[in-house]
């Protein structure tokens, strides 16, 4: 129930010279003898123990009863028979005490000098009258003692030392004798820390398990199609159903019944009843996954086998045909671990769940013939053996009743497979040696690296099920909307929340003083998608307490928004609007009273159009005076109560859609380098590295002034936040590799090496040339870590292929200059993307679950850049306007919990990552899509006057992960209703 206990200590060890008894009452594990000057100890084996058993069943069983009358320990199905320190968390310490005078003795020995206790109980205080002179005579027999820990398997010994024995005084000369006594007992407990990790509880009798272990591949559909499905369901039957089927249900699956007819033996009754349950688990042995295409089945003169009964077409991800892999000298295996989850689920729903262990999974190192050992540097190996077991996490999470983990092989052998040219040992062995060598400690220590991993992670799985979640590097991880995943797997202090910003959800744009910015302008010239305005938007400038009131029910750490700068400041510079500072005043106050942390970003795209029209707004120079001092009037009006500052989102797509395409406000561009947009004015192949420039040179100053005038008082900190794809490699050719790390660099070093390292990337810098602007020595000093932590909106990855840069008498702007191109999952262009985006939607739904591209984006981050403290700020699924209007948005569901279970190996393998938060939490004004495009957890009703708010499903889902435990809460009962 989330109390922060640690550990668990007896009082006591041993029989000790009680302070409230003497020797009268006892209370060691084991009994002293103080009739008997040697003090023997001995076990109360008949009386205590047992006892104590006896208590711990009563109230295991009984359970004791809270005030309110509700039970608050384990249910009566636990007894104390099966209670052990495995159902304890690993970091759990058990242990026992004592203290100095209570157990030590020698109280006149080696230069000791009496306590108040010596003095109490010489005098006859105590009820036998008895005293700790003697005592158990521990600083005689300590080793002894220790001795018996160990034997007891103790994780910890707790005790006190004798002030009066190490400064006899109280002050003064420290006693050497009283120092001796108390190292040789820390190092005597110190050389018994090996404690037994596996204890022989399963010596008393054989009490074994017998079953059977079946090849166990799992088939995807190829495609969504009938046929395609149809066959997947088949070659699931024919693989694992063929025995499955008989040992559940006594009976084979019905389309082997159907398919092979008379060619099936039939089972008898009595066989039925036989192979019924004739199991205690089921052995799998799983390597990979397959996708699975349907071949219409034909018959002719030869009849019918095996596989021209099943009539699929499998292939690898890599796209090797089935019949070809044992024909082909494959090298390694597809990392599929998704099909592991798949097959543990599809066994769990359809075999009555039962017992499993995975008896084999290894991964293939080819030596090219030789029967010499396989390259002793296996990354691959380790990175497939670390996916699966990491893979079964969640499938234990969701109730898959699995028992254990087998890597294959833990020697190099005689493969069935591929004879000795084909390895999977976590050992090499050198087959060209008559004494068959192991691998040489160089190689041993490698190769035990993948040792440690499964060792370790075998044992946690044990242990205790943990939250290590790792997903495929080119496939959707597989989520299931009934795990029981929930803010408790992440550490306390990390936030959840949701976010908008100003101009896309607040509306009211001409009211109170506020002024139009850029995207006023470039919206009322029509230059949507949809021709929409955020004029209303969602209302939130007045609606705001009725949505905090939802934050609120919803269980959100924090409220990501921005500012207004034309509503703070309207021309941009000058007079301050009060009207406006009493809005977000307002707004935060309100967040404040329910608990909920403001994070606020200055400026989200929408620049005060007065700045635009004066001087070219971030063109300019005079654009760094203009935002530090808008800069300082938010944080001397409304840093008392914000906890997270960002002072631009998303600047690195910002400037290119801006400066380069024109696709969004200024609008700006040039011949040809436009989105098929007619540019009134700009420069394609300068500006956006200017605005950049300009932007980052804004950022430092005001992250100085904020640091300079206000941080240590009002306890903030600052960031600024930047969109953040991943780009993985088309081929492993090392041109598009190279052109995955360009547009990298491109993308997120464009700013993050400048507030890392304080400078642009080498490769910009050779590529852009003249055309980047140069920071000064004083620019790189102020940028070089003027941030403290990296804010990064991240929703889906990208595949990418070199484009080889050609150069015309129009020169490069920003997109020649990257020369790549790319897809996603689903296959479209990225130049495609953007602009099927703005044209026909219905082509482009939703974005493809890659959660894999968030863990890579969070190891590059920590790599590259210093682990710098993160934030995903944003993170979101899109529901076209002809979806919206349904709440049941399951696979928005999926997108999120696929994305916020990703989080946790990154957080265990060490990213600085402090939080998350969904894109968006009210339906809004969307900058690509207007409001045709819906990412809110609320439904907004753009077509209603009042802009009534709506829950979707997701909104459930993410209150009841907030919730904590995971459990049924009142968002069930309507809890969340707009």
């Amino acid at each position: 129930n989330g109390s922060n206990v640690r550990g668990y200590f007896v009082w006591s060890f041993l029989d000790v010279f009680e302070s409230i008894g003497g020797y009268t009452s006892h209370f060691g594990l084991y009994g002293v003898d103080f009739s008997d000057k040697d003090r023997k100890r001995f076990w109360f084996e008949k009386d205590k123990v047992q006892w104590i058993a006896v208590l711990m069943h009563l109230l295991l069983a009984l359970g004791e009863v809270a005030d309110d009358g509700s039970s608050i320990i384990i249910s009566s199905s636990t007894t104390s028979s099966e209670l052990s320190r495995l159902d304890f968390p690993p970091g759990f310490v058990f242990g026992a005490g004592t203290s100095a005078y209570q157990v030590e003795g020698a109280t006149a020995e080696d230069g000791r000098k009496p306590s108040i206790w010596d003095t109490f109980t010489q005098e006859g205080k105590t009820i036998d009258k008895g005293t700790g002179d003697i005592a158990s005579d521990q600083y005689h027999k300590y080793k002894d003692d220790v001795k018996l820990m160990h034997k007891m398997g103790l994780d910890a010994y707790r005790f006190s030392i004798s002030w009066s024995r190490l400064i006899p005084d109280g002050h003064g000369a420290v006693n050497p004798k009283g120092l001796k006594y108390y190292n040789n007992l820390i190092n005597e407990l110190v050389s018994y820390a090996a404690v037994h990790v596996y204890k022989t509880k399963y010596q008393e009798k054989q009490k074994g398990q017998i079953g059977i272990t079946l090849l166990g591949f799992w088939f995807e559909p190829f495609s969504k199609s009938p046929q395609d499905i149809a066959a997947s369901k088949r070659i699931l039957d024919f693989h694992l159903g063929w025995f499955l089927g008989p040992l559940v249900y006594g009976r084979y699956p019905a389309i082997m019944r159907k398919i092979v007819g008379s060619r099936l033996p039939m089972f008898t009754e009595n066989e039925s009843k036989q192979l019924m349950g004739s199991y205690d688990f089921i052995g799998l042995n799983h390597y990979l996954g397959f996708y699975v295409e349907d071949l219409p089945r034909t018959s002719d003169k030869f009849g019918s086998d095996y596989v021209r009964d099943i009539s699929v077409k499998p292939a690898f991800t890599s796209g090797l045909l089935l019949r070809d892999f044992t024909r082909l000298k494959a090298v390694g295996t597809p990392v599929t671990e998704w099909g592991l989850q798949k097959v543990l689920e599809y066994i769990k729903l359809k075999y009555k769940n039962p017992a499993i262990v995975i008896h084999e999974n290894g991964y293939p190192e080819s030596s090219n013939g030789s029967s010499s050992p396989a390259n002793n540097n296996d990354t691959g190996r380790i990175e497939y053996l670390q996916r699966y077991i990491g893979s079964m996490l969640p499938s234990i999470r969701n109730g898959s009743n699995l028992r254990g983990y087998f890597v294959w092989s833990f020697l190099d052998l005689f493969e069935a497979i591929g004879g000795y040219t084909s390895h999977f040992g976590l050992y090499g062995v050198d087959f060209s040696d008559k004494d068959r060598k192991r691998e040489g400690e160089m190689m041993m220590e490698l190769r035990k690296s993948s040792c440690t991993i499964v060792f370790f992670v075998f044992f946690i799985l044990h242990v205790y099920a943990g939250d290590d979640v790792v997903v495929d590097y080119r496939s959707s991880i597989i989520t299931n909307t009934n795990s029981v995943l929930s803010r408790l797997d992440f550490p306390s202090d990390f936030v959840f929340g949701a976010g908008s910003s100003a101009y896309q959800v607040e509306g009211a744009t001409a009211e109170d003083g506020r002024k139009p910015s850029i995207w006023d302008t470039f919206t009322q010239e029509g230059k949507t998608p949809d021709k929409a305005t955020g004029d209303v938007a969602a209302d939130q400038y007045h609606q705001y307490k009725e949505d905090v009131k939802l934050m609120h029910k919803m269980g959100l750490d924090a409220y990501r928004f921005s500012i207004s700068w034309s509503r703070i400041i309207p021309d941009g510079h000058g007079s301050v609007n009060p009207k406006g500072l009493s809005y977000y005043n307002n707004l935060i106050d309100e967040l404040v009273s329910y608990g909920i942390e403001a994070h606020v970003t200055l400026n989200h795209f929408d620049i005060p159009q007065t700045l635009q029209d004066e001087y070219e707004g971030l063109l300019s120079p005079k654009f760094i005076e203009d935002f530090t001092a808008y800069a300082d009037v938010c944080f001397k009006e409304f840093g008392d109560r914000v906890k997270s500052w960002m002072t631009f989102n998303e600047p690195n797509i910002q400037t290119v859609t801006g400066m380069d395409m024109g696709m969004m406000p200024p609008g700006r561009c040039s011949y040809p380098f436009s989105f098929g947009i007619n540019c009134s004015k700009g420069d394609s192949k300068t500006e956006p590295y200017l605005a950049a420039h300009n932007l980052l040179l804004s950022h430092a100053a005001a992250v100085r002034l904020y640091r300079t005038n206000y941080q240590e008082k009002q306890k903030g900190q600052i960031g600024i936040t930047l969109l953040a794809f991943w780009f993985e490699p088309m081929t492993n050719l090392t041109q598009d590799v190279a052109a995955t790390e360009r547009i990298r660099d491109f993308q997120l070093g464009w700013f993050l090496e400048p507030l890392v390292y304080g400078k642009y990337p080498a490769i910009m810098r050779k590529i852009v040339g003249s055309r980047l602007p140069v920071l000064t020595r004083n620019d790189s000093n102020h940028l070089r870590g003027s941030f403290d932590f990296i804010g990064l909106n991240h929703y889906c990855s990208f595949y990418i292929k070199d484009v080889p840069r050609s150069s015309d008498e129009h020169g490069s702007d920003y997109v020649r200059d990257v020369s790549v191109t790319g897809a996603i999952a689903t296959g479209l262009l990225i130049k495609d993307f953007t602009r099927r985006f703005l044209t026909d939607r219905t082509l482009v739904k939703g974005y493809p679950l890659s959660a894999w591209g968030l863990q890579k984006l969070l190891e590059h981050l920590k790599l590259k850049y210093g682990n710098p403290a993160s934030f995903v700020h944003e993170n979101g699924y899109p529901m076209n306007d002809d979806e919206s209007s349904t709440r049941n948005d399951t696979l928005r569901i999926d997108y999120l919990q696929g994305y916020v279970t990703s989080l946790l190996p990154s957080i265990r393998n060490g990213s600085n990552i402090r939080g998350y938060f969904v894109w968006s939490f009210l339906d809004c004004f969307e900058v690509v899509g207007g409001y045709t495009s819906h990412f809110g957890l609320y439904e907004v009703d753009f077509k209603n006057k009042d802009r009534k708010r709506h829950p979707r499903q997701s909104a459930q889902w993410y209150s009841k992960f907030l919730a904590k435990t995971g459990r049924k809460t009142e968002t069930d009962n309507g809890y969340l209703s707009g």
